[in-house]
Parts: structure tokens; sequence; C-alpha cells
């Protein structure tokens, strides 16, 4: 059975990386690993293997694109704990960020919203992949015993 709830966070999560992605490279904004930024014009480099300010590298979104339709189509064992150890990575990531737009003087009308719908998406994904987590993802509260619905189904 496909696992759609998660298939959904982990593609909304996707599309702000991308959105990210786009943003920063038009802003050459390079990413910053602890504290330390790779030059500016490496760009699409950057893009594709360390990332970029507002979005994971390329490769590693190809892996949530890969898992994340694994999911969708057959709830894949496997492609769940890829995107729970990426959103897990992911939402340390955000929180550790030295040029996070929650710290003063770094916020904008877009960034804002892309920082946070990716922090929730990564937070979400590394949530609803965990083993425990199937019945109330795929089910939600039908058939438990003290669901308003009960055994009604």
């Amino acid at each position: 059975m496909a696992s759609p709830v998660l298939a959904a966070v982990s593609a909304a999560e996707l599309v702000s990386s991308v959105v990210g992605m786009t943003r920063s490279l038009r802003h050459r904004l390079p990413p910053k690993l602890a504290g330390v930024a790779p030059p500016a014009e490496n760009g699409t480099l950057n893009a594709l293997l360390l990332g970029t300010a507002q979005s994971p590298p390329v490769w590693l979104m190809a892996v949530q694109g890969w898992a994340t339709f694994q999911v969708a189509r057959a709830n894949d064992p496997v492609a769940q704990n890829v995107l729970r150890g990426i959103g897990a990575g992911m939402a340390v990531g955000h929180l550790v960020a030295t040029d996070s737009p929650l710290w003063k003087g770094r916020r904008s009308p877009m960034s804002v919203p892309l920082y946070v719908i990716g922090l929730a998406g990564a937070v979400g994904m590394a949530v609803l992949a965990r083993p425990g987590a199937a019945k109330v993802r795929d089910e939600g509260l039908r058939g438990w015993p003290d669901s308003p619905q009960g055994d009604r189904i």
C-alpha cells in the first residue's frame, strides 16, 4: 500500500528545496558550512555538490525524489528509511544554518516561508517515516477502538 501522506510531505519539502536552490543561484548565495562559504562564482558546482544557502545539494534532492516516488507508489521500506534519514539530517541542517532567515537582518518575504516549509517538511518526513507511524499515517484513526468512527468501518 502506498503512503500518500508521507509522499505529499516529502514532495512539498522537495518543491521548497528546488525553489530555494533557484533563488539562491539567481542571487548568488553560496552555502555556508561552519561559517565558511565557497566562492560564489562556482554556483552551479556548489549547488550540485554542496547545496546552496537555501537548499540541499542536487544529488540529495534526486535521492529524495526517488524515495518519494517509491513511497507514493509502493510504500517501499527502504525508501521510507531514506526519507527518515534525509528528513532528520535536513531538520538539523535548518536549525544550525548560520544564514537562517530567522536571524535578525536576514529576513525577506521569500526566504522565511521557504525556510518554514523546508523545516516543517524535514521534520514531517523524519516523523512520518518512522516505523511506528505507518498505522496513523496511512489509516488515520479508522479501526482504533477509541476512535469516533469505532467499528463502523
